[in-house]
C-alpha cells in the first residue's frame, strides 16, 4: 500500500507555498545558527594562537592575530543578526501561513478529503486482508494438525499457534460503525450537537 498523494487544488497549493517559504526560512536560521558556532570555535582557536604568540614574544605575530581576532568579532555580529533576521521571517512565515489556514480552515479540509477517503479504505482493506489471511491460516493449521492425528507420540501441539487472533477481532470491534474520517467536521458537528442539548435543558430549567 502507498500513501495517498495530496491533491493538486488551488488552495493546497497555495499552502504548499506557504509551508516551502516557511521551511526555507527556518532552514535559514538554522544553517546560521550552526554558522555561529563555527565562527565561535574560530575565534577560540585565534586567541589561543595569539596567546601562544605572546609566551614567543612574538609582537608582530600577536598584532596580526589580534587584527583578525577583531575582524572576527565584527563577522560574529553580522552573523547574530543575520540569524535574528531569519528567526523573524520564519515567525513572519509561520504567521502568514496560519492567518491562511485560519481564513481558509474549511476549503483546505474539503480540498483534503481524498486523501481522508483513501486513508480510510487503505485501513478498510487491510483489517478485510488481515482477517482473510487469518482464516487461510486457520485453515491450513487444522489441516496440518489433522495430518499428525494418525502418527504414534506426535499431536497438534507441535503446530504453533497464531497470536494476532484477538488483534483483529478488536481491530473488527473497534471499526464496527466504520472507519472514522481523520476529519475535524465530524467532532465539530458533535460538538455542536452537544451544546445545543445543553442550552435546550438549561432554557427548559430556567422557563
Amino acid at each position: 500500500m502507498t500513501a495517498a498523494k495530496t491533491p493538486r487544488t488551488p488552495l493546497l497549493d497555495e499552502l504548499a507555498g506557504f509551508d516551502a517559504r516557511m521551511a526555507a526560512a527556518r532552514q535559514r536560521a538554522r544553517a546560521l545558527t550552526d554558522a555561529i558556532a563555527e565562527h565561535a570555535r574560530s575565534i577560540e582557536e585565534l586567541k589561543r594562537e595569539r596567546i601562544d604568540a605572546y609566551s614567543d614574544d612574538d609582537e608582530r605575530k600577536a598584532a596580526a592575530l589580534k587584527k583578525r581576532t577583531v575582524d572576527a568579532a565584527a563577522k560574529a555580529v553580522e552573523l547574530d543578526e543575520r540569524r535574528q533576521g531569519a528567526d523573524i521571517a520564519a515567525t513572519k512565515a509561520q504567521r502568514e501561513r496560519d492567518a491562511f489556514v485560519a481564513e481558509n480552515h474549511a476549503a483546505l479540509v474539503s480540498e483534503r478529503i481524498p486523501v481522508a477517503t483513501a486513508a480510510v479504505k487503505q485501513i478498510e482493506d487491510a483489517i478485510a486482508a488481515l482477517g482473510e489471511g487469518v482464516r487461510l491460516w486457520t485453515a491450513e493449521q487444522q489441516a496440518q494438525v489433522d495430518l499428525l492425528r494418525p502418527i504414534p507420540g506426535r499431536d497438534g501441539r507441535e503446530v504453533p499457534e497464531l497470536q494476532c487472533r484477538e488483534l483483529v477481532r478488536d481491530l473488527r470491534r473497534a471499526t464496527a460503525d466504520g472507519v472514522p474520517m481523520p476529519v475535524p467536521e465530524v467532532r465539530e458537528k458533535a460538538r455542536r450537537e452537544l451544546a445545543d442539548k445543553s442550552d435546550d435543558v438549561r432554557m427548559e430549567v430556567f422557563s
